[in-house]
C-alpha cells in the first residue's frame, strides 16, 4: 500500500488517526493512502503534500551543485580589450 504525506488544512484543527486516535502533527505525517485518509483529503480537512514532500527528500538526497570557479583579477590587457 502506498503512503500519504497529509497535515490539517486548518492548522488548529484536530484530525485524529482512526486506529491510534493520536492527532495528526501540524507539521503532517505519512499515513496509508486507505479510505480514511482519501476521504479526508476529499473533503478539505487534510492536505495531501506527498508531491511536495518527496521533492523535498529528494532535494536532501542529491549531492549539492558543484560552486562556479572563481575568476581571478583580470589583467590590463583584458581590461584593456574589453574597453
Amino acid at each position: 500500500m502506498r503512503n500519504v504525506f497529509v497535515k490539517p488544512a486548518v492548522a488548529r484543527n484536530i484530525i485524529r488517526d482512526p486506529s491510534t486516535r493520536i492527532a495528526l502533527a501540524a507539521d503532517g505525517e505519512w499515513k496509508p493512502a486507505n479510505s480514511f485518509w482519501l476521504r479526508r483529503i476529499a473533503q478539505g480537512d487534510v492536505v495531501d503534500l506527498t508531491k511536495q514532500q518527496t521533492q523535498a527528500q529528494a532535494k536532501e538526497a542529491a549531492p549539492a551543485p558543484p560552486a562556479p570557479a572563481k575568476s581571478g583579477p583580470k589583467s590590463a590587457t583584458t581590461q584593456a580589450n574589453a574597453s
